[in-house]
């Protein structure tokens, strides 16, 4: 890691102070009406390493097409008709012209006063393109496809060549993309190594339960075994002796425990091999909530950071109640982890401040689906220092680690551990002080040097009140219970010079901008302002994060970046995702696992929208956003 001089640290903020300032002073003299403006611009790319790190778009946009193995394996097993067959399926779909793209490089008709041959055998001069088609070198101009080859049946079809199940079919793949230049395509191989059991098992009864088979005997299993067993005898792994280095490949073990790669140069094998690492078989439940509705939703404007009106602050009450028995815990009442992501505007926060954050050890924690959830870890504490819950990391943890025992050190630590909350939410049910150890759960008793001890020689010191911790074990890790983490990249799409305004202020004012953004709503974007291809790109880093998780996580943000969410999540297309309607006091929980497609439940909790005068209906201004 590169220390900066500190004269450099002081000028990037001196800039970022200028900028902000810059920036309100604009937003203010842009609209003079805007009484609760934000205060800080959305994350852009001219703002990268002073409020965040830039992200590579993740949701790629690139045509794709799934070739399945097993519909190819129509004569003798490992026939090179077989083979030749699928490659010129795979030839004709890397080489199909996307014709809106090539016209853009086609020669025009008519140059200037230029006349144009009347001879119909010669080509027109508008299909001479200015590059060559037989050159190798050149870029495509619809360059970005992707093939995934693959197989339902790994068994039946492991002598195709295409299988790339030893090192010779793997090098005929190799050789036989390479000779042909006109396809010019590059070959990747994702080898998948799963060597846990309870991973074997867990695939294996989220398969059968995907085909509707229900659950799995103890002689399915066992016969789903014998076939593992039969395929690992047969299967020549990527070696890794150097003998396929000259290949391209991801070897990922149990999901992104290890991963290895090999040769893995250039953007769109980067993007693959950074995507992979975080995905899983493990169902992913995520739940999405709209803030409380706003005082700006009353009256009809959009951005800002308003506060809540009281329908949306009787919202956040019912969210808080909501929330801890049907996300934070099973049907028949076991603790399940839990995550909880808002925007850093107050609406969101506001909307959330009433979610319960207790701490729970691991040990006593369940996946979603009622399973055990065991950790490892365990610390020993030594002479000199004392057990208490750290800050909560990133994944909500909070190690029951260690501590000085010298005053001074002691007030210093307990500072900086406030200090690193500043930037969270803040949790009014249960404040810092009352989360810490007491008295006696300080004490340095002999017995804390044994890791799970449970009990030490009885202390002179006067009796406590009850604490949170009680009875936790003083080398465990403990789990924030809906740990709240507050994401800029959540914000609300920025009006730019719109802020605070109503859409028919800014049809009235604005009649061409309106037009504008009605022929092209996802790509228009605000004068100062963003546009959806923006948050899609800021959205990048918290999908990656968000498919890595196994946990439910519980998103509370705006309309627009929700809208681009569940239509990530929905597998829609992004071109819709700007007319999706995302309602007030609504949660949606939307489910998906490798096995069967996305599906969606929703839980109205309430109260009705209020409107700005009685005689007109709730409308939050948010409809055409």
């Amino acid at each position: 890691m590169v220390q900066l001089p500190s004269f450099v640290t002081a000028m990037t903020r001196t800039a970022l102070a200028v900028e902000v300032k810059t920036f309100c002073a604009s937003a203010a003299e842009a609209h003079e009406d805007l009484l609760m403006p934000t205060a800080v611009p959305p994350p852009i790319a001219a703002n990268a390493g002073t409020l965040g790190v830039r992200h590579v778009l993740c949701i790629i946009g690139l045509p794709e097409r799934v070739f399945n193995i097993a519909d190819y394996a129509v004569g003798p097993s490992g026939c090179d008709e077989n083979a030749e067959t699928l490659l010129d399926d795979v030839r004709k779909f890397m080489e199909k012209r996307n014709e809106a793209a090539s016209n853009n490089m086609d020669v025009p008709s008519r140059i200037g006063s230029a006349s144009v041959s009347e001879d119909p055998t010669e080509t027109p001069l508008s299909h001479q393109y200015l590059i060559d088609e037989a050159d190798r070198r050149r870029k495509n101009v619809d360059s970005g496809k992707v093939a995934i080859m693959m197989s339902t049946d790994a068994n039946a079809t492991f002598k195709e060549k295409w299988s790339g199940t030893s090192k010779e079919r793997r090098q005929w793949l190799a050789t036989t993309l390479a000779q042909d230049r006109v396809m010019g395509a590059k070959l990747i191989f994702i080898e998948v190594i799963v060597n846990q059991p309870h991973l074997i098992e867990a695939n294996i009864r989220a398969k059968r339960r995907a085909q509707g088979l229900g659950e799995t005997s103890a002689a399915a299993m066992r016969e789903h075994h014998i076939k593992v067993k039969h395929y690992a005898r047969m299967y020549v792994t990527l070696q890794d002796d150097g003998s396929e280095d000259d290949l391209s490949y991801i070897k990922l073990y149990n999901y992104g425990g290890k991963v290895i790669t090999n040769r893995m140069h250039g953007y769109l094998r980067m993007r693959i091999a950074q995507f992979l690492t975080t995905v899983h078989t493990t169902p992913h439940v995520i739940y999405l909530s709209r803030h409380g509705q706003s005082e700006y939703n009353v009256m009809g404007k959009i951005g800002g950071n308003p506060p809540l009106s009281t329908a949306g602050e009787e919202y956040a009450r019912r969210l808080g109640k909501w929330v801890p028995d049907n996300i934070c815990r099973t049907p028949d009442g076991r603790p399940i982890k839990s995550r909880l992501w808002t925007s850093s505007l107050q609406r969101t926060i506001l909307t959330a401040e009433h979610i319960p954050h207790p701490l729970i050890p691991c040990r006593e924690l369940f996946d979603a689906y009622g399973n055990e959830i065991h950790s490892s870890s365990s610390l020993v504490l030594a002479d000199g220092w004392r057990g208490h819950p750290s800050s909560p990391t990133a994944d909500g943890v909070v190690s029951f680690g260690i501590m000085p025992t010298h005053p001074a050190t002691l007030a210093a630590t307990l500072a900086a551990d406030a200090s690193r909350g500043l930037g969270k939410m803040p949790t009014p049910p249960s404040p810092l002080p009352s989360r810490m150890p007491s008295e006696a759960t300080l004490a340095d008793p002999p017995a804390l040097k044994l890791e799970h001890s449970e009990s030490g020689p009885a202390s002179s010191e006067p009796p406590t009140e009850p604490s949170e911790l009680d009875g936790v074990l003083h080398s465990e890790e403990l789990w924030e219970q809906m740990s709240p983490r507050v994401y800029r990249n959540l914000d609300e799409i920025f009006a730019g010079e719109y802020e605070g305004m109503s859409y028919e202020d800014i049809e009235r004012l604005m009649p061409e901008e309106a037009s504008l953004r009605s022929m092209d709503k996802i790509g228009y974007r605000y004068p100062r302002g963003e546009s959806y291809f923006d948050i899609l790109a800021r959205l990048d880093p918290l999908v990656h994060e968000m498919e890595s998780y196994r946990e439910p996580v519980l998103i509370v943000s705006h309309q627009a970046v929700l809208r681009v969410l569940y239509a990530y999540l929905m597998a829609k297309p992004r071109s819709s995702a700007p007319k999706i309607e995302i309602p007030l006091h609504t949660i949606m929980k939307i489910t998906y696992d490798g096995w069967n497609p996305p599906y969606e439940e929703r839980v109205y909790l309430g109260p009705e929208p209020l409107s700005e005068s009685p005689d007109k209906p709730a409308n939050d201004g948010q409809k055409k956003l």
